[in-house]
């Protein structure tokens, strides 16, 4: 979202392992001076630690250790927008940037009052749409408040999300295990006075987010980058998709693949494909009897992998693993050895969703 980068690109492949480097500028370096530039984030994963805050002042990562989420290591919606608030008032800036991020939304599900009494029967999905509604109360709340300013009602907002929760889809009650549809596919919405009301039917991807912010500013994208602004066509129309996480900390393989409006492509020691307008729960899949597709995303997954700079050595420190495993993320860390193949998350996901309860 702030690179306009693919994960093989700039190196950041799972939560609490990888850092940023300096080769790959965030859209906040890329501004203009005369803006100014505030984070607030919700949550751990994304902690000045690991080099997203070049660029902004301040960059808000405080979680503390005395509200209602006690020692873990994330904050309410209602704390993290608090503080934006505070500081868009104390700007002068014409038109500052202020990048909010949230996690309320995300396991484990626990909304704070009253909202859980939404929820009759307190199963998973309903615990996740009662926080969902809380941060949607809390950001309307927000664009209200902010709204009063004169200088703000002509503000672009833009909204979207890193993942959705699969809630049992594949038999995954989270996400980070598989890379089909439910976990992979977030909404984008922008709102602003150069924006006319429409819905794009095209697929698009994070990547077009940090080229949508720049063009809200004025400034044109890096070369080398893959987004296109949102009001711009589409520059690809195929989306990377993967996860490193069933390697880096189950030690089973990765999953890497490609889709595109029609077709999904999943790279695995079982490798996957599906239709997704004859079957967009990914339930069928058509691996051999649609080679030719296969093939040709097959190519387009391995041209990403083989144009990605070298590698990160993942960094394994004890505090953020368990800071990690307080929010959920990490049952356990088993680096993957050098054989191969390595084991199918197809295949390990009965014990994982055992482990998980």
């Amino acid at each position: 979202m702030l690179t306009g980068l693919l994960p093989p690109e700039h190196g950041v492949r799972e939560n609490g392992l990888f850092h940023l480097t300096q080769d790959h500028p965030t859209v906040a370096e890329l501004l203009p001076r005369e803006i100014a530039r505030g984070a607030f984030v919700g949550a751990f994963p994304l902690a000045s630690r690991f080099g997203l805050n070049r660029g902004f002042d301040p960059y808000d990562d405080t979680f503390s250790p005395n509200g209602d989420r006690g020692s873990s290591p994330e904050r309410r919606a209602s704390e993290v927008f608090l503080a934006a608030r505070t500081w868009l008032r104390s700007t002068t800036t014409e038109r500052p940037f202020a990048w909010l991020h949230v996690y309320d939304p995300h396991y484990p599900y626990s909304p704070p009052d009253p909202w859980p009494k939404l929820a009759a029967n307190r199963t998973p999905t309903e615990s996740y749409e009662t926080e969902i509604a809380y941060t949607d109360f809390e950001l309307g709340r927000f664009l209200r408040e902010i709204g009063a300013s004169e200088r703000n009602r002509n503000a672009s907002i833009l909204l979207t999300s890193d993942h959705g929760e699969a809630l049992g889809a594949h038999k995954e009650l989270t996400h980070s295990l598989f890379v089909y549809d439910e976990t992979q596919r977030v909404p984008m919405i922008l709102v602003g006075p150069r924006t006319s009301p429409s819905l794009e039917t095209r697929q698009r991807t994070l990547c077009d987010v940090a080229p949508t912010i720049l063009a809200e500013y004025g400034v044109a994208s890096p070369k080398g980058r893959r987004g296109a602004a949102l009001a711009d066509a589409p520059r690809e129309s195929e989306a990377y998709v993967e996860t490193m996480s069933t390697e880096l900390l189950k030690g089973w393989s990765s999953l890497y693949g490609m889709r595109t409006a029609r077709w999904k492509y999943i790279r695995a020691p079982r490798s996957e494909l599906y239709d997704l307008e004859l079957d967009p729960g990914e339930t069928e899949n058509r691996i051999g009897s649609e080679p030719q597709v296969a093939a040709l995303l097959e190519a387009a997954t391995a041209t990403v992998l083989a144009s990605a700079p070298s590698a990160q050595t993942p960094q394994v420190h004890d505090d953020a693993v368990e800071q990690l495993r307080s929010l959920g993320y990490v049952a356990t860390i088993e680096p993957g050895s050098a054989k191969t193949p390595r084991r199918d998350p197809k295949d390990g996901i009965d014990g994982a969703v055992a482990l998980f309860r």
